[in-house]
């Protein structure tokens, strides 16, 4: 009924319903990405097809090496949803468990575990995202798999704030007092009453965090360090255009576009996961 509830008040919403047509979009585009794509997104011709503008046999020209940007673009899709998938299988679960622990260990002997989780929590968040991804993708080397790690790593501390705040408030509750009273140990107590509760709020975080991952995984591609040539990773594309942005703008307008419409439409479906998953809203309607 509540999950009912809350796919009702989503689609509801025209601006979130219309960022999850995008991404469902970009999902099928993804997953079928060898049958949509036009042309090889590898493949190129120097001497035909070099700097062609947008026409009828390439709808997005191509780069410098004669390749159909189209076809790079839906090909490129593939390693954003890697990264995106990745990064919340990774990211998510560490912020979620650091958090609840912390929390429910806040008061009594085992203040000290919060305080030491805390304070790892704010080492990382005392670094801009890039920055540190920046420099573990440097320590581990250049490639998509070291740039998801770094990417991972440097996500997980805002879930670990909210997951905290939540437990904070839940420790409180009337069922986890009464479930104490009943002699549960204090991780069932965690995994089977408060994580459960705690998942919405980090669930909405991540939806509004994916357009930064996805900016920071293109900004590593952008520097080199994400996926590595010829693999076609939409930030290194724009790195790859910018020597031809004043005459042929198309070979880094073409991802930079795409980059934005996707960061968007995670946006629009995270500000509609907030307002659907919200309590409050309940009682206003």
């Amino acid at each position: 009924m509540i999950i009912r509830t809350a796919v009702h008040r989503l689609v509801r919403n025209p601006m979130s319903a219309l960022g999850l047509v995008i991404l469902m979009v970009f999902l099928v585009v993804a997953l079928g990405a060898d049958v949509l794509a036009p042309h090889s997104a590898y493949d190129g011709d120097l001497q035909n097809r070099r700097l062609l503008p947008p026409g009828p046999d390439h709808w997005l020209g191509t780069d410098d090496l004669g390749r159909d940007i189209v076809s790079r673009l839906i090909h490129g899709s593939r390693i954003t949803l890697l990264v995106v998938v990745l990064v919340a299988v990774l990211a998510a679960p560490v912020g979620l468990l650091v958090g609840t622990v912390a929390g429910y260990c806040a008061h009594g002997r085992a203040k000290v575990l919060d305080t030491i989780l805390m304070r790892m929590t704010d080492i990382f968040l005392a670094f801009p995202r890039l920055i540190l991804a920046l420099a573990f993708v440097a320590a581990l080397g250049p490639g998509i798999e070291n740039a998801i790690l770094a990417i991972a790593v440097t996500s997980w501390p805002p879930y670990a704030r909210i997951a905290r705040a939540e437990t904070l408030t839940l420790r409180q509750a009337g069922f986890v007092q009464a479930a104490q009273a009943m002699g549960a140990s204090s991780s069932r107590i965690v995994w089977r009453h408060i994580v459960p509760l705690c998942l919405p709020s980090v669930v909405v975080r991540v939806s509004l965090d994916m357009s930064g991952i996805i900016l920071t995984a293109a900004g590593l591609g952008f520097l080199g360090l994400g996926a590595q040539p010829p693999i076609p990773e939409w930030g290194a594309m724009i790195s790859n255009g910018r020597q031809f942005l004043l005459d042929q703008w198309w070979v880094a307008a073409a991802p930079g576009a795409t980059i934005l419409l996707v960061s968007l439409a995670f946006n629009l479906l995270g500000d509609g996961l907030r307002d659907a998953l919200d309590p409050k809203q309940e009682s206003k309607g």
